[in-house]
């Protein structure tokens, strides 16, 4: 296990998401078309975008041969991509398959964008290299454990709030699974006793955490999950098992 910080930050208690709403055209700048699935259409710059970030060729069958040029030199150039913002102010990260109403503030999640563009190729597809998914399957810490989960990216935070942590162990494959509640899924695995994650698509990271008893933390890349235990609701001879316990007996 690589070394990480000694000390984990403090997590807010009493936390809470304020509820989104797609606005499919709600702000200046045109309306936003989510009639093809896992793809979003922006008619005020002529762009289209899937999980993968901006598509030139999706973009080409939607507006022309003129936008799918102006998608290749955005790309080219690095100003569109993994990262975007549609006409009506809603911000997509591919790295972190979320999209947020209030654009790069990154509070409010877009649920029904996030889920439009990123649940269909996520982990729920049965694709074991993409990690990341949409919660569809919150059930309240009923086959784990409750928990409060900070999420963030560099200095950025993309989610506080309650989150489950749940195990699975079929004897070929371990993960680690940390499922905000109304936000997104992140999948742990022990891969040969390296743990890493995927990026959604098709990438895989290497993750260092460290386990504090009732909590943990894991990093890759520029991200970072802080998360802190509460009460256990799978089996009642593990009720006392902490956090630290799960972690040794899942990656080590």
């Amino acid at each position: 296990m690589k070394p990480a910080p000694t000390a984990i930050p403090a997590l807010l208690a009493a936390l809470a998401l304020s509820p989104v709403v797609l606005s499919a055209g709600g702000q200046a700048g045109g309306p936003i078309d989510t009639n093809e699935p896992g793809v979003v259409c922006d008619a005020g710059e002529q762009l289209c975008y899937n999980q993968n970030g901006l598509s030139v060729d999706t973009t080409r069958r939607n507006f022309g041969r003129s936008s799918a040029e102006k998608a290749r030199q955005l790309i080219r150039r690095g100003e569109r991509g993994r990262t975007f913002q549609l006409s009506n102010g809603v911000a997509c990260d591919v790295n972190a398959r979320t999209c947020w109403d209030d654009g790069w503030k990154r509070r409010n999640i877009s649920g029904k964008l996030t889920r439009h563009l990123f649940g269909s190729g996520s982990q729920g597809s049965g694709s074991s290299s993409s990690s990341t998914s949409w919660n569809d399957g919150w059930s309240g810490g009923s086959n784990g454990y409750t928990a409060d989960c900070l999420l963030r990216r560099g200095g950025r935070t993309l989610f506080q709030g309650s989150c489950e942590l749940l195990e699975q162990n079929n004897g070929r494959e371990r993960r680690f699974i940390a499922t905000m509640r109304n936000g997104p899924q992140y999948v742990f695995q022990n891969r040969g006793g390296n743990v890493s994650i995927g990026d959604g698509s098709g990438g895989s990271w290497p993750v260092q955490y460290r386990d504090y008893g009732r909590a943990a933390v894991f990093r890759w890349a520029d991200m970072s999950l802080e998360a802190r235990q509460g009460s256990y609701g799978g089996s009642a001879n593990d009720r006392n098992r902490t956090l630290e316990e799960l972690l040794r007996q899942l990656f080590n």
